[in-house]
């Protein structure tokens, strides 16, 4: 599987905002991705699923990136 060229509108728009984990789960099964949330703290694995895309807060609980993986 390829990986999508770039994030939707809906995911850009989150960046920077407090964390909406129902609006985030929500696109990504909409736009047929599987979802992952990434607290700061949190230890992650290191696969590249291409039809992952990952929110990445930080502390303040905001959205500080979402990309595929």
């Amino acid at each position: 599987m390829t990986p999508p060229k770039s994030l939707s509108k809906e995911f850009n728009d989150m960046v920077g905002l407090p964390f909406n984990e129902a609006a985030f789960r929500t696109q990504a099964t909409k736009e047929g991705h599987i979802s992952r949330v990434i607290r700061e703290g949190s230890r992650v694995t290191k696969d590249f699923r291409t039809n992952r895309v990952n929110a990445k807060l930080d502390a303040s609980n905001k959205v500080e990136k979402i990309y595929f993986g």
